[in-house]
């Protein structure tokens, strides 16, 4: 039985329950796409898939709208993976553990991939229901997208006839917040090579330590809230050990170990060293936590540092110079918001995350994700991280950004989701520029004259474990959705 079978908008939650019964992490999609493809040949809807899983529908106006204008209908179907800590899942074979909360839904132990699983959702809803009047649909389920917007910029938009677009990959729409705009995304590589020195373990014991208990979010919605980052925590812990006698490093690392995405806040960190006196350490890394949850107050003050000692005694350790190398590359890598907007004010202009710190052989791999809304910014950033590496003797690699999608004052379709809004609901939606990167940017890169609005219901905590969704903003969403395409 469908857990969300007897919820008042299961017009919605059907769907969402569907999307979530198949495996559909990024480059993972061919499963839920074959399924989509199933869904739209038992409706008779014409449907093409690409070689990278993309899947194009398209369903005919309703009668009395044969001459309306087509609209584009859009949303990824890939999804984060990650799980709580000790939680046996297997992601490639499971479909989501879906349970109802009050008002939210969620998935035991793993993210619900409700970004974007209910933004497909609300499209298969408007494919299904023969009883919706709208113009003509081209809906284009995209995948890859938490990994840089794979499928959207292989998609070819050329077959696209529609100059208005509805995406959905956004949240907040029964708090007001509607999008018009997002932020580019520019991503850094700092390689170091590493230098490792023989080790005599005479009098050392090996120790192990850990950082954990951090919230993590996304970086692009989250880069605000002022939570922990556990790459610039682990550059701290290298500077105490650095400055203690008899201390010996053998390996540093920091990530969201429960996902593989490199770019993610990284909430993990793990620290192997050998040490004369144990104890200090464990001394000097309970004096750090007290100091980091004080600075974290209220924000990250879960955060923990264990020492644990182990018998793992290496052969080799790094030379002192290459962990102050890695110690001065993490103090400067720019974390958190770097400018705010002036037209949106509470929202970033410019942003960096220091993110995963991870091995390759000897070479020390430093990954940022940089996001702005403009371009020019994301080249600046891009100049201090080239000046970073340039200082430390390493290599510096820039991709090619990602376009921003920029705010357009005469936009038709804002004014018209704008009116209906205050129609509705007696007051004024909170119009804004997601610092996130959304694919109405690779859309409106290709298709300049592309009309776009974004919305979606409300999603907290995307990305992590705690991800839910707000059962009742999807029937407001749903029906809102129902009366522009009326009108469109």
């Amino acid at each position: 039985m469908e857990v969300l079978a007897n919820l008042e908008q299961k017009n919605v939650m059907h769907w969402f329950e569907f999307v979530c019964s198949y495996p559909h992490g990024s480059l993972k999609e061919e499963k839920l796409a074959a399924a989509i493809m199933d869904f739209a040949r038992s409706k008779g809807l014409e449907c093409k898939e690409d070689a990278w899983h993309n899947v194009l529908v398209r369903k005919p106006a309703s009668p009395g709208y044969e001459d309306k204008a087509p609209v584009l209908l859009q949303a990824h179907i890939d999804m984060i993976w990650a799980k709580e800590k000790g939680v046996d899942f297997d992601f490639e074979t499971q479909g989501l553990n879906l349970y109802i909360d009050g008002d939210k839904v969620r998935a035991r132990g793993t993210t619900l991939g409700a970004d974007d699983g209910i933004g497909a959702a609300f499209m298969l809803a408007v494919l299904d229901d023969d009883t919706l009047e709208h113009p003509p649909i081209e809906a284009v389920f995209t995948t890859a997208e938490e990994i840089g917007m794979v499928g959207a910029i292989h998609f070819d938009k050329s077959q696209l006839t529609a100059k208005r677009m509805i995406n959905f990959d956004a949240g907040g729409f029964t708090e007001g917040r509607i999008y018009v705009g997002c932020a580019g995304i520019m991503r850094a590589m700092i390689r170091q090579q590493a230098e490792r020195v023989p080790f005599s373990p005479a009098g050392h014991q090996p120790v192990q330590i850990v950082v954990g208990g951090l919230k993590g979010g996304h970086p692009g919605g989250d880069v605000g809230k002022g939570r922990g980052n556990a790459t610039q925590m682990m550059g701290r812990i290298l500077r105490q050990l650095l400055a203690m006698e008899g201390v010996e490093v053998s390996h540093a690392e920091s990530a969201d170990f429960s996902q593989d995405n490199k770019y993610s806040m990284p909430i993990d960190a793990r620290i192997l060293a050998c040490a004369k006196d144990a104890a200090a350490v464990t001394a000097a890394m309970a004096s750090l936590q007290a100091t980091l949850r004080d600075e974290l107050s209220d924000v990250d003050e879960g955060v923990t540092i264990t020492v644990t000692q182990t018998g793992e005694v290496p052969a080799q350790v790094l030379s002192r110079s290459t962990v102050e190398t890695m110690t001065r590359i993490v103090a400067l890598l720019p974390n958190g918001v770097q400018s705010m907007q002036r037209l949106f004010p509470d929202t970033p202009e410019c942003s960096a995350t220091a993110c995963r710190v991870e091995w390759e052989g000897d070479t020390v791999i430093y990954y940022s994700s940089i996001r702005s809304c403009k371009d020019s910014l994301l080249t600046e950033m891009g100049v201090k991280y080239q000046t970073i590496a340039a200082l430390n003797g390493c290599e510096a690699e820039l991709s090619d950004p990602l376009p921003g999608w920029d705010y357009d004052k005469n936009s038709h379709i804002r004014q018209l989701v704008e009116a209906e809004y205050v129609r509705e609901f007696g007051r004024e939606p909170r119009f804004k520029v997601t610092h996130a990167g959304t694919e109405c940017s690779q859309f409106k890169k290709d298709l300049p004259d592309l009309d776009i609005i974004s919305m979606g219901p409300i999603i907290y905590e995307e990305h992590t474990p705690k991800e839910y969704l707000g059962i009742e903003s999807v029937g407001v969403l749903w029906t809102f959705l129902k009366n522009i395409l009326r009108q469109l």
